[in-house]
């Protein structure tokens, strides 16, 4: 085998082995702690500081949304494969699954993220440190189970 053929063959093998790994994202939420409000809207304080409660943080919604940060200013085309994800995403139960090309436009608009809250950086820790995987022993049951 000439050296342009070895050199193409192990080109093909890091290709195929990029298609085989992907990115496991836990999207089950988590406990925040956030301002408590009474029935007229008016925020709860108790001397003179607010009241806060515990509430879930939506991590799969909010991974959703950060497909469409207006900061990205996706294109057309762009945006169907945002929605395409997002859809993908709401319909995993505990941990998605993304391939090489959707854990890239997670990480996009990641980057594009501006004014963090201190409720987000469980959210933040997930994404940035997403666990990659051999897409072959992922099945779509082990996906939604988590």
């Amino acid at each position: 085998m000439g050296k342009a053929q070895k050199l193409k063959a192990e080109r093909k093998v890091t290709r195929e082995a990029e298609r085989s790994t992907g990115w496991k994202i836990d999207i089950r939420p988590y406990k925040v702690r956030v301002p408590d409000f009474d029935d007229r809207g008016q925020l709860k304080a108790k001397g003179g500081k607010p009241v806060l409660k515990e509430d879930d943080f939506d991590v799969q919604g909010s991974l959703c949304d950060i497909l469409f940060n207006r900061d990205l200013q996706l294109k057309p085309e762009e945006g169907f494969k945002a929605y395409d994800l997002a859809k993908k995403i709401r319909a995993a139960k505990s941990h998605v699954i993304l391939d090489g090309e959707e854990i890239a436009m997670v990480r996009k608009a990641y980057e594009a993220l501006k004014g963090v809250s201190e409720n987000m950086v469980e959210f933040l820790r997930r994404v940035r440190d997403a666990e990659q995987v051999k897409l072959g022993e992922v099945s779509d049951e082990a996906q939604d189970k988590g």
